[in-house]
């Protein structure tokens, strides 16, 4: 935590996006570790996390104004769910859950939508990458653990994938800065 901390104070000097986005690195730590350990979105944090984002857009030079990170947090959110419909239709069962609609929106209502969707593509990207490479190398894929009803590459927590979709994001805006295309 420290080091991300550390990385939006060099990214952003001593400013208020900074802290902007220490307190969204702090939020995304936090449900990231609960959902790698126990597959579950605390809503209730991201929920805060998201009314914090749109109020203190409201701040002078915010990554986005209040209709922008409003906007941001109800169209990520928005694209998640709608994703989880669809896939839900055609496969009957569940691929994202509301805590990833919820992360989503999150990282919508503090730099905005665009952000928020790099961060899903990306984070969608290394978890296939993670997903893959834990299922090719598995030795006996099919066998379930006693003590684990769910084989472990079945199974992969997705919001830890976002927030690394978001830091490479952040590190990707600061650096490229008025070029970035997002």
């Amino acid at each position: 935590m420290g080091l991300l901390f550390l990385l939006s104070f060099i990214l952003f000097g001593t400013s208020a996006d900074a802290l902007r986005i220490s307190a969204l690195f702090f939020i995304l730590f936090a449900v990231s570790a609960t959902d790698a350990e126990r597959f579950i979105v605390p809503v209730n944090l991201t929920f805060s996390g998201i009314v914090f984002g749109i109020a203190t857009s409201f701040m002078d030079n915010s990554f986005v104004n209040p209709l922008s990170s409003a906007a941001g947090a109800a169209l990520a959110a928005g694209s998640v769910l709608l994703f989880d419909d669809f896939f839900s239709a055609f496969f009957n069962k569940k691929g994202l859950g509301d805590g990833d609609a919820s992360v989503a929106g999150l990282i919508g209502a503090f730099v905005g939508w665009k952000a928020s969707l790099f961060s899903l593509f990306m984070g969608s990207f290394l978890g296939l990458v993670y997903g893959l490479t834990i299922m090719f190398s598995s030795r006996k894929r099919d066998e379930k653990d006693w003590r684990d009803p769910e084989p472990k590459w079945r199974k992969i927590p997705f919001v830890p994938f976002i927030a690394s979709g978001f830091t490479i994001w952040i590190i990707l805006f600061r650096l490229l800065n008025d070029n970035f295309p997002f």
